[in-house]
C-alpha cells in the first residue's frame, strides 16, 4: 500500500503543475495531458499486484497477470509521450519511466515464474527501486517543462 501512495503522490505533483516558459509550453501540456494514464496504469498495477501477493489460486494468477499488463500499458503511455516531447531531456525521462515500467513487469513476472526465489525476489526489489527513480526523473522533467 505504501508503493501505491508513493506513486500517487508523485504523479499527483506531476499534473498540478502550472504552466510557465512558452518554448517549453508544448511539452508541458503533453506530460499534463498524458501523465494521467501513464498514473492510473501504474496505480493500477500496483494495486494488482499487492492484491496478487495476498490471494491464492486463480485470483492471484489473474492479479498478478493484470499488473503486469498495465505496468506494460503504462510503459507504453511513456513511450508515446516521449516521442512526442521536444526536450532531450523530458525524452530521456520519459523514456526511463518507459523501461522501468516494463523492468518493473518483466521482475514481477519472473517472480512469478520464479516461484518466489531469493534472486527474483531481489530482482522485483531492485526494479521497484529503479522505478522511483523513473518516476522522480519523469517528474523534474515535467517541473523543467512546466517551470515548477
Amino acid at each position: 500500500m505504501l508503493a501505491r501512495a508513493a506513486l500517487a503522490v508523485a504523479f499527483a505533483a506531476l499534473v498540478s503543475a502550472p504552466l510557465a516558459h512558452a518554448d517549453d509550453r508544448h511539452d508541458c501540456e503533453l506530460f499534463r495531458n498524458n501523465s494521467g494514464e501513464v498514473l492510473s496504469n501504474t496505480e493500477t498495477a500496483v494495486d494488482h499486484m499487492q492484491q496478487a501477493s495476498q490471494d491464492q489460486g486463480r485470483d492471484a494468477a489473474q492479479d498478478a497477470a493484470s499488473a503486469i499488463v498495465y505496468f506494460r500499458q503504462a510503459g507504453d503511455a511513456a513511450k508515446l509521450l516521449a516521442t512526442s516531447l521536444q526536450s532531450s531531456s523530458g525524452q530521456s525521462a520519459a523514456t526511463k519511466l518507459d523501461e522501468a515500467l516494463y523492468a518493473q513487469a518483466d521482475a514481477f513476472e519472473g517472480t512469478i515464474k520464479g516461484q518466489g526465489s531469493q534472486a527474483s525476489q531481489d530482482k522485483l526489489k531492485a526494479a521497484g527501486s529503479d522505478l522511483k527513480a523513473a518516476i522522480e526523473g519523469f517528474k523534474q522533467a515535467l517541473q523543467g517543462a512546466c517551470g515548477t
